[in-house]
């Protein structure tokens, strides 16, 4: 059986950086990563943003400032364009900080890592209440931070906030690299063909903020189930969670629980009973989660929100209108789920060149919705399987060599 805090057992991962070619043995990894796990303790916050957000989203960008104290830090080291998205994201949180509370850029950037040794910028971080990390490339962030493994004292310093019960947030990198490993990138499509032997999907050292799974960010829009999955595979972890564009999940590391932030805002998968079958894997189970759920990381239990009534059955869709879907396709799963949800006997299926994405329901599974208009609908216990059709993939392959 598979657990939440498991860390990686596979062969070796690719680089923790993209920009390298190096690789890392998983035992080095697997060391660094259970330190990484055990060391920011069981305390302090995190918001874990999808990406994509947008600066009037009040929900998730007051989750972070609110109560987060007096020094707000932001951190654009995974950013090309850091003298951008810094100021960018300190104009974005101020419209909703508290009174009182100083929101600053610290330059530490992928273009100057020895800053991270530098105590004139590990100082603020180790006195700040709060830290932001934008988007960019998540390799930059434990490139800088983390190099090789080795933890520097900035990350040190960042462990000592939420020691202390701070507050960490990231969105887009920034929220791919809570976890420990991280997903570095790739597709879906190339993670179940080859998983990161071919190259073209990566796994490396992430900081370990969050200890309960594996994450993956612009999630639902841009069909990333594929690679996540096959990363909880390839790492021996039980559950993931996918942050969907302009939603969060926020995170009470010592009281193990999370709250989604936004529609259709948290997909967690629970990999315990997957199954292979060649490059296939079935048995998953997902649950796709809306504001006002919560979960329970010590058990991976889902309590939806009480307010929420059953979904029953209806025609809600003219089935003969369901247009074919691509499986990793712009929010492809969401649609699937929904449409299950009309018709739980009927499995629904989105399939391209040879890959096919099919989620069913059983006795387990569960549909609510907060009013007639699916606003506040979440699903839990829907069955997912990740078919591969090892012959039309070879044809799709031909036909795009011509």
């Amino acid at each position: 059986m598979l657990d939440s805090r498991t860390r990686p057992r596979s062969a070796f991962f690719r680089g923790v950086r993209r920009f390298s070619s190096q690789v890392l043995f998983a035992g080095f990894l697997g060391l660094a990563s259970s330190c990484a796990g055990m060391s920011t303790g069981d305390r302090g916050e995190l918001v874990i943003v999808g990406g994509g957000l947008r600066a009037d989203n009040a929900l998730v960008l007051s989750a972070f400032t609110e109560g987060a104290g007096e020094r707000v830090l932001v951190l654009p080291t995974a950013s090309g364009v850091p003298e951008e998205s810094g100021p960018g994201t300190v104009e974005d949180l101020a419209a909703h900080a508290d009174f009182g509370q100083s929101i600053e850029v610290l330059e530490i950037l992928h273009t100057t890592p020895e800053r991270a040794d530098d105590p004139h910028y590990v100082d603020p971080i180790r006195d700040a209440d709060a830290l932001w990390f934008t988007g960019g490339d998540q390799s930059r962030i434990t490139a800088v931070f983390r190099p090789l493994g080795v933890d520097t004292p900035a990350y040190r310093a960042m462990v000592h906030v939420l020691r202390r019960g701070g507050r960490v947030a990231g969105s887009s990198a920034g929220a791919a690299m809570m976890s420990d490993p991280m997903i570095v990138g790739g597709t879906s499509r190339a993670a179940l063909l080859d998983g990161t032997a071919g190259g073209r999907f990566e796994l490396g050292l992430g900081m370990g903020f969050f200890p309960f799974g594996l994450v993956d960010q612009h999630f639902l829009r841009r069909g990333r189930i594929g690679r996540l999955a096959v990363a909880l595979e390839e790492t021996d972890t039980r559950f993931g969670w996918g942050i969907a564009d302009n939603c969060a999940l926020a995170v009470d590391l010592e009281g193990r629980s999370g709250r989604p932030l936004g529609e259709r805002a948290v997909l967690q998968i629970d990999a315990r009973d997957l199954e292979r079958d060649g490059r296939s894997r079935r048995g998953l189970r997902v649950a796709l989660l809306s504001t006002g759920d919560t979960i329970d990381f010590a058990t991976g239990a889902v309590v939806l929100a009480g307010h929420k009534r059953a979904l029953e059955p209806l025609d809600r869709f003219d089935a003969r209108s369901f247009v074919p879907l691509e499986p990793f396709g712009d929010d492809t799963l969401t649609h699937l789920v929904e449409r299950l949800s009309t018709d739980p006997t009927t499995p629904q299926r989105a399939e391209l060149d040879g890959i096919a994405l099919v989620v069913r329901a059983d006795a387990d599974t569960r549909f609510v919705t907060g009013d007639a208009t699916l606003v506040g609908f979440s699903a839990t216990g829907v069955l997912l399987d990740l078919e591969v059709d090892a012959d039309a993939v070879s044809a799709a392959r031909a036909r795009n060599r011509r």
